[in-house]
């Protein structure tokens, strides 16, 4: 008779989220802290995407092509993708119990 019923696994799923929310809210983070992170992300967005264009638009004009500049862009939109997706993802909290 050690079998969990369903109810009892929805009640732990609940419990667990309540626990979640109360530590987020113990933990609240000032909003000069939040503002600071999305200029940081922002930045990391910007740099990798303006120097690419950049880069792309030299070569293009050394070339005499419009292709590296399209590139550029391309290159400079994925590395800043990354490096911002990245930052976010190393900020956020991390669960004791994968679900």
């Amino acid at each position: 008779m050690t079998d969990k019923r369903p109810d009892d696994e929805y009640v732990e799923a609940v419990r667990q989220k309540a626990a979640r929310m109360a530590r987020a809210r113990k933990e609240r983070r000032s909003v000069w802290v939040v503002l600071g992170q999305a200029g940081t992300v922002g930045w990391q967005f910007a740099l990798p995407l303006v120097a690419c264009t950049l880069a792309g638009h030299a070569l293009s004009r050394a070339l005499h092509h419009r292709g590296p500049a399209l590139a550029g862009v391309l290159v400079g939109l994925a590395l800043g993708l990354w490096q911002a997706g990245r930052s976010l993802m190393a900020g956020l909290p991390q669960d004791e119990e994968a679900p």
